[in-house]
């Protein structure tokens, strides 16, 4: 009997442990299911804010790019909106708007005036939500569009002329575009070459008669918005102390810039030495503006304006009347002889014209007289604005490059030309930025 009890109490031990075992492997599969469960409702989670913070992230850009659409978009610089579906605040985005330049301070904020592409902005949304948890940061590249201005290098406000007898020629490697009638007879050829055709538009007639070509073809009467606009003229300050340059001399303008009355060049020394006379104004570093101002310009054989520097120039002709900008290089002998504008310190040279590119020389000038501006035997540079008055171009030297915007304009003798219209894009401003070019998820 003492047997059958002591088995008994054994049987009851065993089944103990069996039950004990179920239990510890019970509370491990359960330890488990709810350790995925956790790890996957977490995940859920971490997957639903980074869907959130994206979608906030990515309304930020949408609104800053419909910011850029409006009257205000080129001096917009982004801000910090709250994203919102109804009355649900669903994360706050921060916007950053600037320009594409990443080498310069002076370049980095809109409106992007000194840039090198003016024409860009870099949209920058970085979304968070309400609660802790993740940011996203999106990145968008947008190209402007220009409400006015032109792409013509050559574009007049009235008419353009050019009338040349044999054995005089003119060529002008540029398209023309003007708003009123454009004249054009004799040995005159417009010519194409890269991103140009060569052709001439006007909102008026187009004539090309006895041995005159364009290579580009000629549209007329174009109807609606006039194809030439001037763009927004600076302030032109009071007249300064007037400058003569004495023949062979140098009169430099700091990196500063100055105010000056009517500065004159006497000759220079050509073919003697040194054959120059110089007006030489000095400049920062890239990105940075040297302003210039005067009354008058006014140089005679082998003067030179010399950019000395990097950094851009704006040159301010102030004089209300009259003709402001003189430029008589001698037609007497050979284009040795000539006026260099938007000449290079240190490389410029009697022989060869060795001139700054278009972009880096805005000459801007007031006067409302008919023959504003006069260039004669000069090998340029630069991007001319000259809204009130006509200029004429006469024996204008084959290194010449670059912009004319003016009211009318006369090509005549010997002149060549090439189109640059470089300087253009950061007078007309964009008025809108809609052209998306990139778009990145960081």
């Amino acid at each position: 009997m003492w047997q059958r009890a002591g088995t008994a109490r054994g049987e009851r031990g065993v089944v103990m442990i069996f039950v004990l075992l179920a239990v510890v492997l019970i509370g491990a599969i359960t330890i488990t299911v709810m350790q995925v469960l956790s790890s996957e409702v977490g995940g859920g989670v971490e997957s639903l804010e980074a869907d959130q913070v994206f979608n906030v992230a990515q309304a930020g850009v949408h609104y800053g790019i419909g910011k850029l659409q409006l009257a205000t978009a080129s001096t917009y610089t982004g801000e910090t909106r709250t994203i919102t579906t109804g009355s649900t605040t669903l994360g706050t985005a921060t916007i950053i708007v600037n320009c594409v330049d990443t080498t310069s301070v002076n370049n980095w904020t809109p409106p992007c005036a000194s840039s090198l592409h003016p024409d860009y902005r870099r949209v920058i949304s970085t979304g968070v939500l309400p609660v802790s948890g993740p940011s996203r940061t999106i990145v968008a590249v947008v190209m402007g569009v220009s409400g006015a201005g032109t792409v013509s290098s050559l574009c007049s406000l009235s008419t353009v002329t050019s009338t040349p007898t044999s054995p005089d020629s003119i060529k002008i490697y540029a398209d023309i575009a003007a708003n009123g009638a454009v004249t054009m007879s004799g040995p005159v050829s417009v010519l194409g070459g890269t991103g140009f055709t060569g052709k001439v538009t006007s909102n008026s007639t187009v004539s090309c008669t006895t041995g005159c070509s364009i290579a580009g073809g000629s549209t007329q009467n174009v109807s609606g918005s006039p194809l030439c606009t001037a763009p927004t003229m600076p302030t032109f300050p009071a007249a300064g102390s007037a400058v003569s340059v004495a023949s062979g001399g140098v009169f430099i303008v700091p990196s500063t810039g100055g105010n000056y009355g009517a500065v004159t060049l006497a000759d220079g020394l050509c073919p003697g030495s040194p054959w120059y006379t110089d007006f030489q104004i000095n400049t920062g570093a890239a990105g940075t503006t040297t302003t210039v101002s005067m009354s008058t310009l006014t140089m005679g054989k082998c003067g030179r304006l010399v950019i000395n520097g990097a950094g851009n120039v704006n040159l301010l002709v102030g004089a209300a009347s009259g003709q402001s900008i003189t430029l008589n290089g001698s037609h007497a002998t050979s284009n040795n002889w000539r006026d260099h504008i938007g000449a290079v310190y240190g490389v410029d040279n009697q022989t060869t014209a060795t001139l700054v590119p278009a972009t880096q020389l805005t000459v801007y000038v007031k006067s409302t007289t008919t023959t504003a501006a006069y260039f004669g035997n000069v090998a340029e540079s630069g991007t001319y604005i000259i809204p009130n008055g006509a200029v004429t171009l006469d024996d204008n030297q084959a290194e010449s490059t670059g912009a004319f915007v003016a009211k009318g304009m006369t090509f005549s003798s010997n002149t060549i030309y090439h189109n640059d219209t470089t300087g253009l894009s950061k007078l007309y401003l964009p008025t809108t930025f809609s052209m998306l070019n990139s778009w990145k998820d960081q």
